[in-house]
């Protein structure tokens, strides 16, 4: 049977609504659940370029502020810049998450 979960397990892609998912904990700030999400995409066995490239498409397409998506567009592209590089490692990965959830947390006045 043809369905979405049957052709991102062939494509060996990570699904989108899961990569969804996790930019939507990132835009509310809520760095544990979106941890909780890359952590569960990296025990699948999907690398560092799998995400990143799946993470760019989503992205795109996401309904967010456009300052802050051009700010996670910022992030995203670096971090995919140093994972073409041979960086990808989970902690590459977790960082740029943690900054993406700094980039949308609301600003304090000092």
């Amino acid at each position: 049977m043809v369905t979405s979960e049957n052709v991102f397990k062939v494509c060996d892609e990570p699904h989108p609504m899961l990569v969804k998912q996790l930019l939507d904990h990132c835009v509310k700030s809520a760095f544990t659940e979106a941890h909780k999400i890359l952590r569960h995409l990296w025990t699948l066995g999907y690398s560092a370029e799998d995400i990143m490239s799946i993470l760019f498409r989503v992205l795109k397409n996401h309904p967010m502020e456009e300052y802050i998506k051009l700010e996670f567009l910022k992030e995203v592209g670096l971090i995919h810049l140093r994972v073409a590089e041979g960086l990808g490692t989970y902690l590459q990965l977790a960082g740029m998450i943690a900054r993406l959830c700094k980039v949308s947390m609301p600003q304090t006045s000092t």
